[in-house]
């Protein structure tokens, strides 16, 4: 396991993943369906109703995160994580 693991990561070495897999992402789900309710309401509070069009305005998302308080991000996570 532990080679073919290495060759993997040896085939993919200096290659952009990020973008095949965001393409690859976007052709079969274009409206980000996994996103938890939660984390859904803190993206439509803050970015938008239309957030999940505008998935690649890193502007917009950069002004909107900046806006989320610590407290109420840190509680959603452990909200998410503990149940």
């Amino acid at each position: 396991m532990a080679k073919s693991t290495g060759s993997l990561a040896e085939s993919l070495a200096g290659k952009d993943c990020r973008r095949s897999t965001d393409h690859a992402y976007h052709q079969w789900s274009p409206r980000a369906t996994w996103v938890a309710p939660l984390i859904r309401s803190f993206n439509k509070k803050y970015v938008g109703e239309d957030w999940a069009e505008c998935l690649h305005d890193r502007a917009r998302w950069s002004e909107a995160v900046s806006k989320i308080f610590d407290e109420e991000l840190w509680n959603a996570h452990m909200l998410l994580k503990c149940g």
